[in-house]
């Protein structure tokens, strides 16, 4: 668990009271809030948000590295056209000044290289212009370092960004299950649970947060908190935008769909991915363990991890 969630965990029945005003203006017509992606008879749902991490981030950041990649390709093609170009009208002057043997007369090896760097077909090739660029100009390291750098970021950053887009997971969903009165959710191949009626939850200005028990529960590093955004905001989420979906899930838990919704409701699949966060093979008997894991484990629990009103 966060040590920033520590004195803010509070039982989400504490809630009701507050919540019960909330829920008596809830419309089954409606559309319900975020983040609440799927109602059914049986389970509400809530959709996570990482997600915005890909898209305010991941992908922003690949697109800028794939568009300063090719500025970069364009530069360094120009110049190294102009550069071609010019040092070509160079030679031709000199010739034009001193005579079409010149570069073979002079024994100025400054001037000799003029020559010297194109070889035999009057062209620079990639090397030879490489070569010109990090040896006939003053900051020439400093370019080698600034190219290298570039080279970096565009040819390692930006491709290994680009695996990551294609790879990121659709996020697993909170489970609130009214039939068994249990939360679960999965999350990287790692099971977590909680029975609803002891659910606790901490709220705060970028989400709420809920705790779940991983497997195999046996001290505090087993429980972790799961953060859901109302907004869509991963950075601004204070606690009256989450109060509707929070009625939502009291109403269901305690009357059932009817109560919430007239038909059942399904967003879970919003957004294009590739992968899915792949449901943990026995997921269903790792929450029993879970569960069991928690009653015997729970007097073990100090105050201000579990909640001081249990």
């Amino acid at each position: 668990m966060k040590p920033w969630t520590k004195g803010y965990l509070k039982p989400f029945k504490n809630l009701y009271p507050e919540l019960g005003k909330v829920a008596n203006h809830i419309n089954p017509a409606n559309k319900p809030p975020s983040p609440i992606a799927l109602i059914d008879k049986r389970i509400l749902a809530f959709r996570g948000n990482r997600i915005v991490l890909r898209n305010l981030f991941i992908i922003p950041w690949f697109l800028a590295i794939v568009y300063m990649g090719w500025v970069w390709a364009e530069d360094f093609y120009d110049g190294w056209k102009k550069t071609e170009a010019s040092h070509l009208k160079t030679i031709e002057n000199k010739k034009k000044r001193f005579g079409e043997d010149y570069f073979d007369i002079t024994q100025d090896p400054k001037q000799k290289r003029w020559l010297d760097d194109f070889g035999t077909d009057m062209k620079y090739s990639f090397s030879e212009y490489l070569h010109v660029r990090y040896t006939r100009y003053t900051h020439a390291t400093e370019r080698f370092i600034t190219d290298i750098f570039k080279l970096v970021l565009c040819g390692l950053v930006g491709p290994a960004l680009f695996v990551v887009i294609l790879w990121f997971p659709r996020e697993a969903m909170l489970y609130f299950d009214r039939e068994r009165r249990i939360v679960y959710k999965w999350d990287h191949g790692r099971s977590h649970a909680q029975y609803y009626d002891d659910l606790d939850i901490a709220e705060s200005g970028i989400g709420l947060h809920v705790m779940l028990c991983r497997e195999n529960a046996r001290h505090i590093n087993d429980w972790r908190i799961f953060t859901y955004q109302a907004t869509g905001n991963p950075f601004y989420s204070p606690p009256q935008y989450h109060r509707d979906a929070l009625a939502y899930v009291m109403r269901f838990m305690d009357e059932g769909m009817s109560a919430v919704r007239n038909e059942p409701y399904d967003r879970s699949r919003k957004g294009w991915f590739l992968r899915e966060d792949q449901k943990p093979e026995g997921f269903e008997r790792k929450v029993e363990v879970i569960l069991a894991e928690i009653e015997h484990t729970r007097t073990y629990l100090t105050p201000d991890v579990y909640g001081p009103n249990h």
